[in-house]
């Protein structure tokens, strides 16, 4: 069976919109999400010792062509690496390894393994389109035909994206498109609040993945993180919550 990859952040930007951003200094916390609809399971936090690191993010402003560092401080799970991505940082796990369009010897690398073909080009197109600006994945263990992967979206922020909104139809609005939300929770992020979602997304033949969503707003964007895993373990759930935890916009 071939690695399957689900783009639920794909799903997600089809029917929900969102932006904004602002740079921050502060530490990210794994403080446990505050419930605020029915749930029925449970976020877990990972149990490793995290270490404070800082990261310098290089931003370039619109209305001059200068470039500015910016130092964020986040607190980095052990076992975790710290990505830089277009307008914000995240750290995963050290077994996920992000699609590099612009490096030809890792994209054949990627072609050669059992990742490659129409599951890979879907990665690729998507990031291609720039619905999907960062998208890893962990090939670790493929026994299961589905290979665990992260991908963050982002689009502009309107009118209606607020937190609240989102609390109250997003059950709705996955509904609709054949996804089942598990869990709705708002959790409280260093750059402000934001809402954490766990559903289950079907991929074809009655399968379905587990995806762990984040939904950053900031004052220009809003930001779609998404691991999807294929019956996560505790483990794989932990460190799920944990990588979301991380995640920072830096623009």
């Amino acid at each position: 069976m071939r690695p399957r990859l689900l783009a639920a952040s794909v799903l997600l930007l089809a029917a929900c919109t969102g932006p904004g951003g602002s740079s921050t200094t502060q530490e990210a916390t794994t403080q446990a999400p505050t419930s605020t609809l029915a749930t029925t399971t449970e976020a877990t936090t990972t149990t490793a010792t995290p270490t404070t690191t800082e990261t310098t993010v290089a931003t370039t402003t619109t209305a001059a062509p200068t470039t500015t560092e910016t130092t964020i401080a986040m607190d980095v799970p052990t076992g975790f690496e710290v990505h830089n991505g277009p307008g914000f940082v995240i750290a995963l796990p050290a077994a996920y390894a992000p699609i590099d369009l612009d490096n030809q010897a890792a994209m054949q690398m990627l072609q050669d393994s059992p990742l490659g073909g129409e599951e890979l080009n879907v990665a690729i197109q998507a990031l291609q389109s720039g619905m999907i600006t960062f998208w890893a994945f962990d090939l670790t263990d493929l026994s299961s035909g589905f290979a665990p992967n992260v991908n963050i979206g982002r689009q502009e922020r309107t009118a209606f994206d607020e937190i609240n909104v989102y609390l109250q139809t997003l059950a709705d609005q996955y509904a609709s498109i054949g996804v089942d939300v598990q869990s709705v929770d708002e959790v409280q992020m260093p750059f402000g609040p934001a809402v954490m979602a766990v559903s289950s997304f079907p991929i074809g033949d009655g399968t379905y993945t587990t995806a762990y969503q984040l939904f950053a707003l900031t004052d220009t964007y809003v930001y779609v993180v998404t691991l999807s895993y294929l019956d996560p373990t505790s483990d794989q759930q932990s460190e799920a919550v944990a990588a979301l935890m991380t995640f920072q916009p830096t623009e």
